[in-house]
This record gives C-alpha cells, sequence and structure tokens, in this order.
C-alpha cells in the first residue's frame, strides 16, 4: 500500500463538524428537499459513518483503510452525492492510484477516526429527527388543506342542494284557489229549485187554510 502523507484528523474535526451541520443540518434548502434528495443524504452519512467505524474498530486491518473508487456501494453512497468527496477528504481520506485503480486511502490515528464516528453519529441522529420533523409538519399542513378542502366542498354541496331546492319549488305547479265573485253568492231566485220550493211553501199553506174552514 502505497503510504500518503495526510494532516491528523484533529486539523479537520472544527471543518468536519462545520462542514456537516452547514451542508446537512443547517442548510436553508433542508426544509424543502425532496424525498429523493433526504434518502441520499441518509445513505451518505449511513455509508461514510460504518466507513469510519470499520477503521475505528479494527485498528490491525489495513484493509479497511482503503476503498475501491469502483466499489458499487461506496460509488453510489459516497462519490456520487454533491458533497461526498469533499467530507471524505475533510475526515482524512485521499483519493490516490493504487495499483492502476483509484482508491480511497487513509492514515489518520486511531484515536482521530473514532471522534469522527463520534461527530457523525451525532449528526446522523439529528439529520433523523429533522427528517421526522419536517415530515410530521408536512403531514399535518398535508391534512390541514384536506379538511379545508372538504369543509370548501361540504359549503358548496350545501349551496348547491340549496339552489336545487329552490329551483324545484319554481317549476312545481302550484294549486289554484277559485276566486269567488260576491254576485255569485247571491242565489238566483229564479231557479228551478227556488221556483219548486216556492210552490210548495204555497201549497202548504193553502192546506193549512183548509183545515181552519172545515
Amino acid at each position: 500500500m502505497q503510504n500518503i502523507m495526510i494532516p491528523p484528523l484533529d486539523k479537520h474535526i472544527p471543518h468536519l463538524l462545520y462542514a456537516l451541520d452547514v451542508l446537512f443540518l443547517s442548510s436553508p434548502t433542508r426544509s424543502v428537499a425532496t424525498s429523493q434528495e433526504t434518502t441520499n443524504d441518509t445513505n451518505f452519512l449511513t455509508t461514510i459513518l460504518q466507513i469510519q467505524r470499520k477503521v475505528a474498530d479494527n485498528p490491525a486491518n489495513t484493509s479497511f483503510r482503503k476503498i475501491r473508487s469502483r466499489n458499487t456501494m461506496f460509488r453510489d453512497n459516497i462519490l456520487t452525492h454533491k458533497h461526498g468527496e469533499d467530507i471524505m477528504t475533510i475526515c482524512g481520506w485521499k483519493e490516490v492510484v493504487v495499483d492502476f485503480q483509484p482508491n480511497w486511502i487513509c492514515n489518520t490515528a486511531e484515536s482521530e477516526i473514532i471522534h469522527s464516528v463520534q461527530i457523525i453519529e451525532q449528526c446522523l441522529e439529528t439529520f433523523e429527527k429533522q427528517t421526522k420533523a419536517f415530515a410530521d409538519d408536512v403531514q399535518a399542513r398535508l391534512q390541514k388543506v384536506k379538511k379545508e378542502r372538504e369543509e370548501k366542498l361540504r359549503i358548496l354541496e350545501i349551496a348547491r342542494e340549496d339552489r336545487e331546492r329552490v329551483a324545484y319549488r319554481s317549476r312545481r305547479p302550484r294549486a289554484v284557489t277559485p276566486v269567488v265573485e260576491p254576485l255569485a253568492l247571491i242565489k238566483d231566485e229564479n231557479t228551478p229549485e227556488n221556483m219548486q220550493a216556492r210552490q210548495e211553501k204555497e201549497r202548504m199553506r193553502l192546506l193549512r187554510m183548509a183545515k181552519f174552514t172545515t
């Protein structure tokens, strides 16, 4: 393995703290990041934490201090990330060519690797809490918008039913009350019924008179 002179990580720690805070925790675009961007950031932090942990947990195994650039997980989660190479460099890694193949090499002291693991762990924990908080906030806003929309639809439905009710009443035929003229209330004395009644009354009067004379 080619020996690469890298400054001790203690010189990079302030930069690591600052970089992780600015790029992942306090970024102005953090709250509006898409789900894919959030996934990419989570995968990046998780992968670089795994890399640093393997180095810290296996100080005598130098194979963990060398990563092939063409490694699928390393390439997809670290190198393709917009801040991947910068954070790797701050953590004490450097890209070199070994056996005609691009590799990332770390010659940083074990104690400083352990320190970086602690920092990245805290960053990942905070990042995940923020992600959940943002997701909960988005869900709450969506629920609020949904309720407002449902309320508007309910009001529109009530208004529509009222319009239909008014329209139905206007189309329904109304019962016509016959208008009785005042003159129609006066009985016509010359009707056949009235004449017959008068004749019957006269006949009864004559019969009573005949009884008194006999």
